[in-house]
């Protein structure tokens, strides 16, 4: 792993963390995956608290930069890669579809 490949900690098979994936696979962004048990006999791991104070998943972490919260790492991943735009120009459009996601979550 360099300093500026994205590293996500999560579960493959958590919907969130899927999110994340999927966004940097349409951006073509390589990225190193760790795997952080959260739902264990022995609860959150320690180390990961200090990733996210609430426990969560996923978590993104890109050249020094710490990011939990889906939306905020998925507008990251569309805004500081290059490859193709993921949200909308427009700004009722990216409204719309805020409000769409914000429903189905």
């Amino acid at each position: 792993m360099t300093a500026n490949t994205p590293q996500i900690f999560g579960l493959h098979y958590s919907v969130y963390t899927r999110i994340v994936l999927l966004a940097l696979a349409e951006k073509g962004v390589t990225y190193d995956f760790q795997t952080v048990e959260i739902f264990g006999d022995s609860g959150v791991p320690i180390d990961h608290l200090e990733r996210h104070p609430f426990g969560r998943i996923p978590v993104f972490q890109h050249d020094g930069f710490e990011l939990y919260e889906t939306a905020a790492i998925t507008r990251y991943i569309d805004e500081g890669f290059k490859g193709p735009a993921l949200q909308p120009s427009s700004a009722r459009a990216r409204a719309r579809m805020n409000q769409v996601i914000n429903v189905l979550d």
